[in-house]
């Protein structure tokens, strides 16, 4: 089922709408101003991928030095103490 991405200019807002068939040609509505032509967008899209490939795997991290790494941590939490939520 295709999914089609609309935007409409007058309520600033993206809408998402679900199709039973592939139709290029219909524009619909904005459905909370009811503005006829809303703007076609380009939808965002992810793929997936079977490789061994180190840096798609996230296996080219860096390594970490843990020490640094709790001194770090150690600090945040000291200064979150500070932190006025208010």
């Amino acid at each position: 089922m295709p999914i089609y991405e609309y935007y409409c200019k007058k309520c600033n807002t993206i809408y998402q709408f679900f199709s039973r068939t592939i139709n290029t040609d219909t524009i619909p509505k904005c459905p909370s101003c009811k503005r006829p032509k809303l703007e076609r967008i380009m939808s965002g899209f992810a793929t997936i991928s079977n490789t061994n490939d180190e840096a798609a795997t996230g296996m080219d991290m860096p390594d970490i030095d843990e020490s640094k790494m709790q001194k770090a941590m150690s600090m945040l939490e000291k200064n979150m103490d500070k932190i006025d939520e208010d």
